[in-house]
């Protein structure tokens, strides 16, 4: 299996916090060590319940994302390759207080339009004390 993706990564966020680029606060996955694809279309991070019905809709065929929100790419140059994703307080709020609660995917398209994982793994988030 070739290491094309990140894997075994944690996000910690704050529950109804604002992740955003203006806010110098957007998420951000580095493309260091793995082989990415020098272009990419389009860029998704999702975030599924495993716990929540197996992840799975009501027929069982297609998993349930609780947060599904698209990013930015930026190729390889002088650095490594980096999406950035810019994740709102109204997403954060859809997601439950819990240590590793949520899985994480983030994938994109290149220009063949096929699609390409570029990161995998765990989300914990912390409750607002606010």
């Amino acid at each position: 299996m070739s290491d094309s993706y990140l894997r075994n990564l944690h996000l910690e966020l704050v529950q109804g916090d604002d992740y955003l680029a203006a806010d110098g606060r957007a998420l951000q996955f580095v493309g260091a060590g793995v082989c990415w694809p020098a272009a990419v279309t389009d860029v998704l991070l999702s975030v599924w319940n495993p716990v929540a019905d197996c992840g799975l809709v009501g027929n069982g065929s297609a998993p349930l994302a609780v947060v599904s929100v698209a990013g930015v790419f930026t190729p390889a140059g002088t650095s490594a390759a980096i999406v950035a994703v810019d994740l709102p307080r109204a997403e954060t709020l859809k997601l439950s207080a819990g240590v590793r609660r949520y899985t994480f995917e983030v994938v994109g398209k290149p220009p063949s339009n096929s699609m390409r994982t570029l990161a995998r793994g765990f989300v914990t988030v912390l409750a607002s004390q606010s």
